[in-house]
């Protein structure tokens, strides 16, 4: 009998220590007020979080992007002999949040269509297709001339912007590369 009473009352203790408090915690809803973005396509995307979503604190790859850059362009051959430099002025345009032109590189006004991630890059879009046939680049300047590269831009100095672009033609490979400054 003195061993029932022994789990009886070890029983009513863990039942009593296992019954739900009446303070459920503090309520952290009213601290969590710190805006952040909450646009997967934005370059700060849930920077701050948690907190409270507020898609007016957004930035976007056009946002940085988007401007007048001069661009001493050198160019390089297939052997990476350099060939020549042209100073060019380079404008990027935005269509969209991530989807930029950029002309300056040819003598007319055609314009190279890249997509820009949250991490400042663009890449040359390069899977177009021309008469039902896909090319490894897109046309840029004559039919005969395809573009490949892509444009970083620098997160701790603004107004530099990293170019390395392949263009594969008739005559051959050349690569473009440097640095454009913004204007």
């Amino acid at each position: 009998m003195r061993n029932c009473k022994g789990i009886i009352l070890v029983f009513l203790v863990f039942l009593a220590a296992c019954s739900k408090s009446d303070n459920e915690g503090p309520d952290i809803s009213d601290k969590l007020t710190n805006p952040y973005c909450n646009d997967p396509e934005a370059i700060n995307y849930n920077w701050g979080f948690p907190g409270r979503p507020d898609n007016t604190t957004c930035f976007y790859p056009k946002d940085i992007f988007v401007g007048v850059y001069s661009f001493s362009d050198s160019i390089y051959n297939a052997n990476l002999e350099l060939k020549k430099v042209n100073d060019i002025t380079l404008t990027i345009y935005a269509n969209s949040n991530n989807i930029l032109r950029v002309t300056g590189f040819c003598s007319n006004t055609d314009s190279i269509r890249l997509t820009a991630d949250r991490f400042y890059r663009s890449y040359a879009d390069s899977t177009i297709t021309n008469d039902s046939v896909v090319l490894d680049g897109q046309i840029v300047c004559r039919t005969v001339d395809t573009l490949s590269g892509y444009l970083i831009k620098d997160k701790n100095d603004s107004t530099k912007l990293s170019v390395n672009i392949t263009v594969a033609s008739d005559t051959g490979l050349n690569f473009h590369l440097g640095t454009a400054y913004k204007k």
